[in-house]
This record gives structure tokens, C-alpha cells and sequence, in this order.
């Protein structure tokens, strides 16, 4: 199974390193294709990194795979962040697969 990384450029172009797909975007449009190619492909992507900005935008487009569990999709902070959704995002994740919010206080 593969892991693929989705946003600008700036931020996940070091993410090549460590072996991960990278898939640069800069429109809406294009996220969305990204997205939905990247989501639909034949190459078993287990997990798919969005970064928050595009993970924003894109909400709508990622309610439609909810019901699938794989591949995930996880939102990472970017370089344009302002305020980190991610803790959020990862909480309703693991709610979602275990039944219980285990990260809440």
C-alpha cells in the first residue's frame, strides 16, 4: 500500500524523500481531479495526506469517501496554516473507526 501527499508545492515537496507520492496543486480545480484521481486509483493508496488549506476547501469532496476506510484522508498542517485543524480532524478520525474519543480531556 502506498501513501500519497496532496497541496502546494512549498510545503509537501520534501515528502518525496520519504517515498511518498507527491502531488503538487494550485486551483480548486485541480485539487479536486487530484483528489478524486489520487482516491480512485489502482494504486492501493492506503492513506492520502491533504494539507489543511486544500483539506479546508475540499471538505465537501472528502464527505463523499467517508463511508470507505481506506484510503484515509489526513489533514497536516501547511505552510499557509493560520489555525491547526488537524488535532480536530484526527479526533473525528478516531472517533469514527473505534467508536469512542480517546484524545478528548
Amino acid at each position: 500500500m502506498k501513501i500519497a501527499i496532496i497541496g502546494n508545492l512549498d510545503t509537501i515537496k520534501g515528502f518525496k524523500l520519504l517515498g511518498i507520492d507527491v502531488f503538487g496543486i494550485d486551483s480548486i480545480e485541480q485539487a479536486k481531479e487530484v483528489l478524486f484521481s489520487v482516491y480512485s486509483s489502482h494504486e492501493n493508496y492506503a492513506l492520502i495526506f491533504l494539507t489543511e488549506n486544500w483539506f479546508i476547501q475540499l471538505r465537501n469532496e472528502i464527505k463523499q469517501f467517508e463511508e470507505r476506510s481506506l484510503p484515509a484522508i489526513i489533514a497536516i498542517p501547511s505552510v499557509e496554516s493560520k489555525k491547526s485543524i488537524t488535532g480536530e480532524e484526527l479526533s473525528r478520525i478516531i472517533e469514527r473507526a473505534i467508536g469512542s474519543d480517546i484524545l478528548s480531556k
